[in-house]
């Protein structure tokens, strides 16, 4: 059966003001009309594996105790689309892979391949915001992967992301950036 894949969302605290990073100038904005958190969104903050012809849920990474190697839950939202790939290459061609970023610039990877949704893991693969809270950063558009064959000895597959803030696309002083 087909099964669909997707992040939780986006959580409107982001268009806000009081949200900004630190030393930013903030834009002529109204203020949150609820109060905002600088060390996590309320929303959104989860990926979705669904089964599509009947909607009936797989498996949702949120804050589920097991579910993370390296990490407790998820603690910003994940607007982006996803990247998903056949990571190990085999003859099936089935899906075992996911990676996106959410909004407070965590790039998380998912492995899904295991017959048993038990063993589904997601790992936190880097935090590409600078210290503080709230993060400087965000990630609203979907990795690119690139594998990687001989000349090297081992096969790996690289991963492309950049940070940008939607919301406020006329802020001068970000730190923004391609990884």
């Amino acid at each position: 059966d087909p099964v669909v894949i997707f992040g939780g969302g986006y959580d409107t605290q982001q268009d806000f003001t009081n949200i900004a990073a630190p030393g930013t100038a903030a834009p002529a904005l109204p203020p949150a009309p609820v109060p905002t958190s600088p060390t996590g969104d309320y929303i959104g903050k989860a990926l979705y594996v669904v089964e599509g012809s009947s909607g009936q849920s797989i498996k949702v990474f949120s804050d589920s105790v097991g579910d993370f190697l390296n990490a407790s839950s998820i603690d910003w939202s994940i607007p982006s689309d996803l990247t998903a790939i056949n990571a190990d290459l085999d003859a099936q061609g089935f899906i075992d892979r996911i990676v996106v970023g959410d909004v407070g610039a965590n790039l998380w990877r998912f492995d899904i391949g295991d017959r048993s949704v038990s063993n589904w893991k997601g790992k936190l693969l880097a935090k590409l915001s600078d210290s503080g809270a709230p993060p400087n950063r965000k990630i609203l558009f979907p990795p690119s992967i690139v594998p990687q064959k001989a000349p090297f000895s081992v096969d790996w597959d690289a991963i492309y992301v950049g940070t940008g803030d939607r919301e406020h696309p006329t802020l001068t002083g970000t730190s923004d950036r391609m990884y």
